[in-house]
């Protein structure tokens, strides 16, 4: 099919001589009516091709990562729920929670991700809140039977944490690089 037939059969096109068929011939140029009627002679006469998707484009490459903030519906598994959750917590945008609050950043939501994922394959756990905090933070937080435990991820390569083990002791870590694995006596108190 040849370019001229393609355009031809185009369901978009219109051509300018349609469109000036349609401008009546009692219109002065320099007047406002006719300003209109060329505005939307020009606006038509141009053939607007159909849009292009990053998908269907030959040059653009597709996105690495695909993510949805969309929440998981009809869905019984918690760490379906919780990276919901956590991607719902990276749409906050600075001030959600004040003049002086920042949304989390795009790598925050990812160590918090990564740390989801590894959390719910150790089996059944008790499932913490998962919440963010205005200095952009995302945060997993469980209480219970005498047990606090807040973790967080800021998405600075670090992630730090506060537990009160029910014995009373305290364990405090303000810089743990992504990897570094919590105390075992913490992750026990996790596990169910």
């Amino acid at each position: 099919m040849s370019y001229s037939a393609y355009i031809e059969a185009q369901p978009y096109k219109q051509t300018s001589v349609s469109a000036a068929a349609s401008v009546p011939a009692s219109v002065r140029v320099g007047s406002a009516t006719f300003a209109a009627c060329m505005l939307i002679t020009f606006s038509t006469s141009v053939a607007s091709p159909p849009a292009i998707t990053p998908i269907k484009s030959a040059t653009a490459q597709p996105p690495v990562a695909s993510r949805s903030v969309f929440p998981i519906k009809e869905t019984h598994r918690k760490d379906l729920k919780a990276i919901a959750r956590i991607r719902m917590l990276g749409t906050y945008k600075a001030g959600w929670a004040g003049t002086e609050s920042v949304g989390p950043s795009r790598s925050a939501v990812e160590h918090a991700e990564e740390f989801a994922r590894y959390l719910f394959s150790l089996g059944e756990i008790h499932v913490p809140y998962i919440s963010a905090s205005g200095d952009g933070e995302i945060n997993f937080y469980w209480n219970r039977d005498g047990f606090t435990l807040d973790l967080g991820f800021k998405g600075d390569g670090f992630y730090s944490y506060y537990a009160l083990l029910p014995n009373g002791e305290e364990m405090i870590e303000d810089a743990a690089s992504l990897g570094t694995g919590l105390p075992i006596e913490i992750v026990d108190l996790i596990v169910g």
